[in-house]
């Protein structure tokens, strides 16, 4: 269970860092339809980083791990969460923790975040001369320009991004059904039931993308029976930007090459076992071969 106490942890209950503040933050200024734009150049320099390293694996027959894609933390940061030349891992460093925060005690973390100063401090140093904007140089405009942000609020909104997905508390007695809520209760939608419901889905559990070809159905929060999203005022305020990233790199990906499962694994022995943690993961990473793919063929 979450209490309140979790939306001060890294700030010292300052009150200027909430949940609505952050979002608020991140909808007009990261995430609106504007700013995915802008980041565009971001999306097409990792993809056709990643294109390479697949035909490479592809020219020499070996498998590739899709799972550390850098669109995110550069589009934060203005930097790979995974460093080609080993010098910063923070991807794999984000996966743990994300484990961790569901077992251990906050406080063992704070030593191990110096590198946002640093990351900060050096935003601050080339302001001036680097004409492409990440997240982080508009909350330091935003700082110059009056808005009442400490470093302490800095950092706390960047970890907002790879870390915390906040909950909803409820201040007033509610009826639901036949359940009584009472206030202060943390309430858990089970949004992975819901979209599994045999009532709506044939053969929920089965993949068969085929299902949503001249269907009604939405993904934005419209039709419950379908919300990777979220929906309401909860929903998620990402939903822009992913589907941005989302399809610009499954284009490239299945326009550029045919995949196999690799390792010697099929559809009945592949690993589908979830690594729980703040999200949800393949407990096995996927390893899939690319085989260049040549459109006359």
């Amino acid at each position: 269970m979450v209490d309140r106490s979790f939306s001060y942890l890294l700030i010292n209950e300052n009150k200027l860092y909430n949940p609505l503040q952050v979002r608020k933050l991140c909808a007009l200024e990261l995430l609106s339809a504007r700013s995915v734009q802008t980041f565009q150049f971001v999306r097409e320099e990792e993809v056709d980083a990643i294109i390479r390293k697949i035909h490479e694996a592809a020219v020499n027959g070996d498998v590739v791990d899709l799972t550390k894609i850098n669109i995110v933390s550069r589009c934060v940061i203005s930097r790979k969460a995974e460093d080609d030349n080993g010098g910063f891992h923070f991807g794999e460093l984000t996966r743990r923790v994300m484990v961790l925060f569901t077992t251990l005690c906050f406080g063992d973390f704070w030593p191990s975040l110096k590198w946002l100063d640093y990351v900060i401090d050096e935003h601050k140093e080339k302001e001036a001369i680097d004409e492409k904007k990440d997240f982080i140089s508009i909350i330091l405009q935003l700082q110059k320009d009056g808005l009442d942000l400490t470093q302490g609020n800095i950092k706390a909104i960047i970890l907002v991004f790879f870390f915390f997905n906040s909950l909803l508390l409820i201040s007033l007695s509610v009826k639901l059904g036949n359940y009584d809520i009472p206030p202060d209760t943390t309430v858990f939608i089970n949004v992975w039931a819901i979209q599994r419901d045999p009532t709506w889905w044939e053969n929920p559990e089965e993949f068969i993308p085929e299902r949503f070809e001249n269907s009604r159905v939405d993904f934005k929060g419209q039709d419950f029976q379908f919300i990777p999203f979220g929906c309401g005022r909860r929903d998620c305020p990402g939903m822009p930007f992913a589907i941005a990233s989302l399809e610009y790199l499954v284009a490239n990906l299945l326009f550029r090459f045919d995949w196999k499962l690799g390792d010697g694994e099929t559809s009945e022995t592949l690993d589908l076992i979830e690594n729980y943690g703040l999200t949800v993961n393949k407990k096995v990473p996927l390893r899939v071969m690319p085989t260049i793919f040549h459109p006359s063929t």
